[in-house]
């Protein structure tokens, strides 16, 4: 996974869970299945405020590496929440700030004012590089 804009980590918290398929079918079937399964969210500050991501595990990934931190504390070990507060790691836009082991799920939440791309809808595949949020001039234009 990629980082979307320039930023500086804040914090990351890795949440232990279960390990459902992420996939349509598994979202109509498992209750809550993204806020079940092992997480790893990441809270980042950019120049139009703080947003985050949430890296989503899946039946299978059963692992989510960072460049960032080593070594990651193995599954078996994770009985509870784990607050990582890094200092000074920051990134460019498009630099690698995790990755799947195999692939799953990738949660972008951005602060009032950011909105998707048109072509970010339901079922669109979303490339490295590629469009994903605009920056509302209303938003943050000077009154």
């Amino acid at each position: 996974m990629h980082v979307p804009c320039a930023s500086e980590l804040v914090s990351a918290t890795e949440i232990p869970g279960r390990l459902f398929s992420v996939n349509a079918s598994s979202e109509r079937r498992v209750a809550g299945l993204f806020g079940r399964n092992e997480r790893l969210a990441m809270h980042l500050a950019a120049a139009f405020g703080d947003y985050a991501l949430v890296m989503v595990g899946a039946l299978i990934v059963a692992g989510i590496d960072t460049p960032w931190q080593r070594p990651p504390v193995p599954r078996e070990e994770r009985a509870k929440p784990r607050v990582l507060h890094p200092e000074g790691v920051r990134f460019q836009r498009g630099d690698e700030i995790g990755t799947f082991r195999i692939g799953s799920t990738v949660i972008c939440l951005f602060p009032p004012g950011i909105v998707l791309d048109k072509q970010v809808v339901p079922g669109a595949t979303v490339r490295m590089g590629g469009p994903l949020a605009l920056a509302d001039k209303h938003a943050y234009a000077k009154s």
